[in-house]
């Protein structure tokens, strides 16, 4: 039986929307599936009116309008409706409600005389049904709005229909309504143009595709699954090499097989405007005009995604511009980004979720490298294979197996690989190829026009048949009218065989480029392209980065560059050796405190200070560990005497030495940052970087370790006790029982929280560990400590039967703090119940109890902890404030007046100003007002101004706003530095604050750069004309506030402000920040 006996379709113009048609396909199964007679009239015009759909049963005449979205919309039965776009914001659209509502009315008079009675239905149907988290009224009797399921059940339902199916088939003939089949009632050729387009995406990108080998199936999905739900995309960050691009194409042609429309450009190729490059890569890959595509994607509402590989390649000058037409071009077509990069995800794109892809472990080199040859690899392969770092070096081990030396690196490996492509013409093509790779770094650029390239082939005597060979060789790419090295794993090889050939001559001006931002990461290929070990100390001894000559050290850019780094790094162990034989410690005494500080320190080059960073960096990374320890053992023999010395002086003012001197010294506390001691330390600590394991510690025991030693093995103990973790458990036990007390407290810090990540140590050491933390009495010890010892004994277990047995005595607390009078004993319990689920040996019963109240009760012991009169000095203050605002019950308004006054100085002062900010935007939105407020001086009555602003950010009415415009012309008369350290903490810490843990849900973020862009650069600029820091609470300079404001002048200023930015590079305070700012408006501008 065809559709055709049950389904009639009318329509004006063919139907190319994909709601459309999904709706159009649904009501066609509907009425086969009920054998239920249906009239659809679609895409016609009436009264001047688009209609989507009229859908008539013998019961039923219902006008349909059709919506579709990936994202959650929000909207009532007046105003406009709006949609959320992909990059986190809000577009503003027609409302659906009123649309259906209208046309419903002007069909009913287009029908003529009628019952007075009758009314056509009206529905707003979203063919994907509701999103999640949207926020759409449900319409009412005169219009529904909800999915499709809901549209066809209502259907069935009997209602009323004032003519037959013929009289309404006769109507539609007067309207000059086509009837037509099914089939022709779609317009096809959107779809046919996105389906040869996707076609084409497939084939040109599935031969790279296919070249990627996932590291896990996790990895495999890792984009597709970062765009479910209609997020805002991904960003997929990693080091060169390590299969960033191959995984991007391989999730673009899962996306286009997928039903997707697919635009993918690499950076690399973007010379002026991304539209350019978009235009050309779609030409080249199906022949179709952009305007075509896109006018496509927007006819049918096709799901689209745009890639951008490999944002790092961008030119510094387009880098934002192409950013933000990238995040507009996404707006307008409702795309999801995939965006590729070695760097830090850009704050423009911090709506993508991140993606991590790390180097390869030996497994995957293992896949990769077999991959590409059909033989298992030589022993000589399988040595080089363990070395490299990447999948592009593993195919490049698998390519040249035959041919690999023992001492291999990347650079021999790039130096090879491409003088094996280039074949017989390797001697004349690889110049060129180093004279390209020179114009480029010279120009700050990844690719050229084709043009160019020609003019540097010619220019170095090569003809056509020699380009020919370079292009084919899989070394070069060319697209969209450009030229660009294929990886840039080759352009920095044969970058740095050309530094390394200059280096030769002189090595200045190659140092100069190599401590440049853009050329930094060619710096280990040209040392490794170095075959004179003078030259490599010349070099590296003029270097600014620490990571360089760390990684030298550890033998990443060969034997040469590895003996000249570690003979740097002696040196640099020397001096500092010699620094603290002459260090002397001293107490400085003022009125309210007494200091330990060194009495001078040397002031140091950038080259040095990257010297003594480097020491500690290859420590950390396993390398030098005995010469970081013996200077160690140095300093603590050093503070030992100065402690002696002191000895006096230190019992008259009551002064601990121990613990003020280590801290000086391994902490920087105070002055002790500035040293060369704590720099090569400070360079040393552990972030849980990836370290490979070292054995050096198989000869040592902790018991004989110096403190300083104690500090830094323990903290490194994942690399130095690998694999030895019950002997490490064991030998902590016994410094514990042996020395614990004597230690420094910042030892005994670091040694108590090892103790309690030991998970895999045997049960015997974790019972003998266990039983010397239990010998410490807690009470003997600062705060700090003893919470130390007991967050240590309840991670190892020690401490689960004592909570369970506190549960019962935990829940009186509970019903005390719940059910007491309303007075300050009441509120002190509720607040020392909130603030044990976080700080207390029992902390997780309170939280499985707190929990298993009702809202009601949770409301009630947070808005009594709220009252306490100590909760302003507590760390749950902001939590708390933030849990009480989110209830957003204006009957708790009193309990926010007494943080709007003026924002106190206390040790939290982050949560302090994010308090103050939250407590006015309650009133605010209360209309509750403002509390008067102290302005004895001018840190607090710029405070009061800033108050204004805040209620304006909060309520935007007039008045407000005329209040807030009055506040910015009184923060003119202020003086800068205050003003502008008072504006950071109120915007930063407060306003704009984000923050996954403790944000508010109903007083979120707000952006106020784009309410008042103008009065900050305005303020801004002020501040820097008087080149002064600004200045905290203390009266201390506020580098973060400094930063910020020049920082402001560069996000909103213009060329005019370059004269005065120039000027401040001279001054310390200002000069890195100021440098930012000065390329943004150069790139900007």
């Amino acid at each position: 039986m065809s559709h055709d006996e049950y389904l009639d379709v009318f329509i004006g113009d063919p139907i190319a929307h994909r709601s459309e048609v999904k709706l159009l396909r649904a009501l066609s199964k509907f009425s086969n599936e009920h054998k239920q007679p249906l009239l659809v009239f679609a895409n016609f015009e009436l009264s001047g009116r688009q209609f989507d759909f009229v859908v008539v049963t013998a019961a039923r005449v219902v006008v349909t309008e059709v919506k579709s979205s990936a994202f959650p919309v929000r909207g009532n039965m007046e105003g406009m409706w709006e949609y959320a776009t992909a990059d986190g914001g809000w577009a503003t659209v027609t409302n659906g409600y009123k649309q259906a509502l209208q046309r419903k009315n002007i069909l009913r008079d287009a029908m003529g005389r009628l019952p007075e009675r009758f009314h056509p239905e009206a529905h707003v149907v979203f063919s994907d049904d509701i999103p999640e988290r949207s926020d759409l009224t449900p319409g009412n009797f005169k219009v529904h709005v909800g999915g499709l399921a809901d549209f066809l059940a209502a259907l069935s339902r009997e209602e009323g229909n004032p003519w037959s199916l013929e009289e309404w088939r006769q109507w539609a003939e007067r309207q000059r309504l086509r009837r037509v089949p099914l089939i022709e009632a779609l317009d096809n050729a959107p779809a046919e143009l996105m389906g040869r387009y996707r076609e084409a995406l497939v084939r040109d990108y599935q031969p790279q595709a296919d070249g990627w080998i996932a590291a896990s199936d996790q990895q495999r999905d890792a984009i597709a699954s970062a765009l479910v739900g209609g997020s805002a995309g991904a960003f997929v960050t990693g080091p060169s090499g390590c299969g960033k691009t191959l995984m991007a194409k391989a999730a673009a042609v899962h996306l286009s097989r997928d039903g997707a429309v697919v635009l993918f450009v690499q950076a690399k190729d973007i010379s002026e405007s991304l539209a350019d490059a978009l235009k050309t890569e779609i030409a080249l890959v199906a022949d179709i005009p952009l305007t075509s595509l896109l006018k496509a994607v927007r006819q049918t509402s096709a799901r689209a995604c745009i890639f951008l590989d490999g944002i790092n390649e961008l030119p510094g000058a387009i880098f934002e511009k192409t950013l933000r037409g990238l995040k507009i071009l996404a707006r307008r077509y409702g795309a999801q980004l995939v965006v590729t990069s070695q760097g830090k995800r850009p704050a423009i794109l911090e709506g993508l979720a991140l993606i991590a892809v790390g180097e390869p472990d030996d497994d995957l080199k293992n896949k990769i490298a077999t991959s590409v040859v059909a033989s298992s690899l030589s022993a000589e392969a399988l040595k080089v294979l363990a070395g490299v770092r990447s999948g592009l070096e593993a195919r490049m081990v698998a390519e040249l197996q035959g041919e690999l030396g023992a001492d291999a690196t990347r650079s021999s490996l790039v130096d090879q690989i491409i003088r094996k492509r280039l074949g017989e013409k390797a001697r004349t093509c690889y110049a060129g190829l180093r004279s390209f790779a020179l114009q480029l770094f010279g120009q700050f650029s990844y690719s050229m026009t084709e043009t160019v390239f020609d003019d540097i082939m010619i220019a170095n005597g090569l003809g056509d048949e020699q380009c020919e060979t370079m292009l084919s060789s899989g070394l070069l790419e060319r697209r969209a009218g450009r030229i660009s090295f294929f990886h840039e794993m080759f352009l920095f090889g044969c970058a740095a065989q050309v530094y390394a050939q200059l280096a030769r001559s002189g090595t200045g001006g190659v140092s100069q480029t190599l401590n440049t931002a853009f050329a930094e990461a060619l710096a280990s290929d040209v040392l490794a392209a170095v075959d004179d070990e003078t030259t490599a100390c010349e070099i590296l001894g003029s270097l600014t980065n620490a990571d360089i000559l760390a990684k030298c050290a550890m033998g990443e850019s060969g034997p040469i560059a590895r003996s000249a780094s570690r003979r740097i790094l002696a040196q640099a162990a020397s001096q500092i050796l010699f620094d603290i034989e002459n260090l002397r410690l001293a107490l400085r005494v003022s009125e309210d405190k007494v200091s330990v500080e060194w009495e001078q320190l040397p002031d140091y080059s950038k080259e040095e200070i990257a010297r003594f960073c480097g020491l500690g960096v290859a420590a950390k990374y396993g390398v030098m560990v005995e010469e970081y320890l013996k200077l160690c053992r140095a300093m603590d023999a050093r503070l030992l005497s100065e402690r002696r010395r002191l000895d006096e002086d230190a019992r008259r003012y009551n002064v601990g030495l121990r613990s003020a001197s280590f801290g000086l010294a391994y902490l920087g506390l105070y002055s002790g940052w500035k040293s060369s001691f704590r720099l090569m330390v400070g360079a040393a600590q552990s972030f849980w970087e990836d370290v490979g394991q070292s054995d050096i510690m198989r000869s040592k025991h902790l018991i004989d370790l110096t403190s300083g030693e104690l500090h830094f093995v323990v903290e490194h103990r994942h690399s130095l006790y690998a694999g030895h973790e019950s002997s490490f458990c064991e030998e902590l036990a016994e410094v514990i029982t042996a020395r614990f007390r004597r230690e420094p407290y910042h030892v005994q810090l670091v040694i108590l929280h090892a103790a309690g990540f030991v998970r895999r140590a045997s049960d015997a050491a974790l019972a003998t560990l266990t039983e010397a933390l239990q010998q410490l009495e807690p009470n003997d010890f600062h705060l700090f400590i003893s919470t130390s010892i007991i967050e240590a004994l309840k991670l190892l277990g020690a401490l689960d039967e004592e909570a369970e047995e506190a549960r019962e005595g935990i829940r009186d607390q509970l019903c005390a703090a719940l059910n007491g009078e309303d007075d300050e004993d009441t509120f002190e319990q509720a607040l020392s119940i909130y603030v044990a689920q976080f700080d207390h040996p029992f902390d997780g019963i309170y939280c499985e109890e707190v929990n298993g109240l009702s809202d009601i009760e949770k409301k009630r012991l947070v808005t009594r902890a709220f009252r306490a009169d100590s909760v302003r000095h507590s760390l749950s203050l902001k939590w708390l404030a933030t849990a009480v605002a989110d209830e957003d019950d204006p009957s708790d308004a009193p309990l926010f007046v007494r943080y709007a006054r003026y924002p106190e100085i206390n040790p939290h002062w982050q949560d302090e100003i994010a308090v103050f900010v939250l407590a006015t935007r309650f009133l605010a939105r209360h209309g509750v007002e403002l509390p008067e407020t102290p302005t004895d001086d001018d840190r607090q009555r710029c405070f009061v101004h800033l108050r204004d602003i805040v209620r304006y950010a909060e309520i935007r009415s007039e008045t407000a706003l005329s209040a807030a415009a009055a506040a910015w012309e009184a923060l003119l008369l202020k003086p800068a530095p205050i003003v502008i350290s008072c504006l950071h903490d109120v915007i930063l810490e407060g306003l704009e604050q984000r923050s996954p843990m403790s944000e508010s849900k109903s007083y979120g973020s707000v952006e106020i750069s784009r309410l008042f862009h103008g009065e900050l650069l305005k303020i801004a600029r002020q501040f820097l004309l008087l080149g002064t820091p600004a200045l905290d609470s203390h009266g201390h300079k506020n580098e973060r506030a400094t930063a910020w404001a020049v920082s402001l002048v560069g996000e909103f200023g213009d060329r005019s402000d370059l004269g005065m930015l120039r000027i401040l590079l001279n001054q310390p305070d200002f000069a890195r920040s100021a440098t930012a700012a000065i390329r943004q408006i150069e790139m900007r501008c």
